[in-house]
């Protein structure tokens, strides 16, 4: 393992965050990479073709990890996380993609007044859906809801945004899009339904 005080030249490639790091470790496309420890960020980054792949967990971290990867020159993000169904048809280990987040987090509000609406990149979504249905993967595509209060989640406040339309909830998409918009850097999250 390397270990570097700066983050390494990233330019040209395509940032992929994972909710957690032992994901990265079970991938088999990463199985010859060397991880870097890059102690800016404190995690290990790996490198493979035109990829950075790395792991980070809540919106005020993955605000900052995002920040980080795009002053190295990252042009795309892409999100791979856990999200909680609000609809009653959807099945474990779908995914979900979220359109539009409704900000519920206080990261976002530290960027951007929360009147803003919090977008991802439509053509970069479009591009993983239809990767998603070549694989024979189902999906969802709709408004997501991120909030920092995972123990204090309302069962009236869910009730109210499934009536809405939302689809689901997470602890990381709005942030990490908010990043992304005003960095103009595409970014998508997946979302696999964990429950």
């Amino acid at each position: 393992m390397q270990h570097l005080e700066i983050l390494p030249d990233l330019r040209g490639k395509t940032a992929i965050i994972y909710e957690r790091i032992w994901l990265l470790e079970e991938l088999e496309f990463l199985k010859d990479s060397e991880p870097y420890h890059i102690l800016a960020i404190d995690r290990e980054i790996y490198l493979k073709e035109n990829y950075v792949f790395t792991a980070m967990q809540g919106s005020s971290m993955i605000a900052s990890l995002a920040e980080r990867l795009i002053r190295s020159g990252v042009e795309k993000i892409i999100r791979v996380g856990t999200t909680g169904s609000l609809c009653d048809e959807h099945k474990i280990f779908e995914v979900i993609v979220p359109l539009a987040v409704y900000k519920d987090e206080g990261t976002s509000s530290q960027y951007i007044e929360n009147i803003f609406p919090c977008v991802c990149d439509i053509e970069l979504s479009s591009k993983i859906c239809d990767i998603l249905c070549e694989a024979g993967r189902s999906y969802y595509r709709g408004i997501s809801w991120t909030t920092d209060g995972r123990w204090v989640e309302s069962l009236d406040k869910m009730r109210k945004l499934k009536k809405w339309g939302v689809l689901s909830v997470d602890m990381e998409t709005s942030a990490l899009y908010t990043v992304c918009l005003l960095n103009k850097i595409p970014c998508v999250a997946l979302n696999f339904i964990s429950d």
